[in-house]
């Protein structure tokens, strides 16, 4: 009987003590944003995702944490040897807390070796991982392989892993690290590249039928995350229409001065 007292009374002492320790583990301010839907994983996890639309941050066991852009999936498996992870779609910043073990992420046919650093990996349509260094350095792979070419990013430097396992040179030209802000900063591109990146975040997509509207080309800060500001920020910009919908808002020419926009 005695034995079964001590028995409960130290099981009861160690799901207290777990649970301080857990408690201390969820990052600061984690829960104060509400665009973030937060998380404390306390061991290895098959895997974390975020839908359309949704950022998603997520701490792990070591104290490390992954943020999630929209519509984005990462696997999960912690071993005593190693802290291995995949991006299977979008995109994701890894945060990582420096420790003995390696800390890998594998995208598309590469791989991404780090202890303590901050980079994004981003899966593009075409099958490639892009791959962006905020800081500290990482170790890029084009393969699986022990003998693929390894590049060292430092902060500032980017590189991709094209599908066919080939790792293009390291650039200086980074691509939107800033995407975890509401407001986002672009330079002369097209409109319709711009309705493709806004489309990621919202299930009512911004759309047009007309191809001259398409091509217009648009630098400025822009907030992607909610369709209908967007659509009458451009018609303001080109004197366009933007008709608003329930399943959808749409961009078109208004019925004056039609040639306009033929060029």
């Amino acid at each position: 009987m005695l034995a079964t007292i001590a028995l409960l009374v130290g099981a009861f002492t160690t799901l207290a003590v777990l649970y301080l320790h857990l408690d201390a583990k969820a990052p600061d301010g984690a829960l104060r944003d509400d665009r973030f839907a937060s998380k404390v994983s306390p061991a290895p996890i098959a895997s974390i995702s975020s839908g359309p639309g949704e950022y998603y941050r997520t701490t792990l066991a070591d104290g490390s944490s992954v943020l999630l852009d929209t519509d984005s999936l990462v696997t999960i498996a912690y071993t005593p040897q190693e802290r291995r992870l995949r991006l299977i779609r979008g995109r994701a910043r890894f945060e990582v807390v420096h420790e003995a073990r390696p800390f890998k992420v594998a995208a598309g046919s590469g791989l991404v070796s780090a202890r303590g650093t901050i980079f994004d990996v981003r899966l593009t349509a075409a099958g490639a991982a892009k791959v962006d260094l905020i800081q500290g350095a990482v170790d890029v792979s084009a393969s699986m392989a022990r003998t693929a070419p390894v590049r060292r990013l430092r902060a500032g430097q980017s590189t991709i892993i094209a599908q066919n396992a080939a790792l293009m040179q390291i650039s200086t030209t980074q691509s939107d690290t800033s995407w975890p802000d509401d407001l986002k900063e672009f330079q002369d591109i097209r409109v319709d590249q711009l309705m493709q990146e806004a489309n990621r975040y919202h299930a009512v997509p911004l759309v047009t039928g007309d191809p001259t509207i398409a091509k217009l080309r648009v630098s400025g800060v822009f907030e992607l995350r909610d369709s209908r500001k967007l659509c009458k920020r451009l018609a303001r910009l080109f004197d366009i229409a933007c008709d608003v919908e329930a399943n959808q808002v749409s961009l078109r020419r208004k019925n004056v001065d039609p040639e306009k926009f033929s060029g």
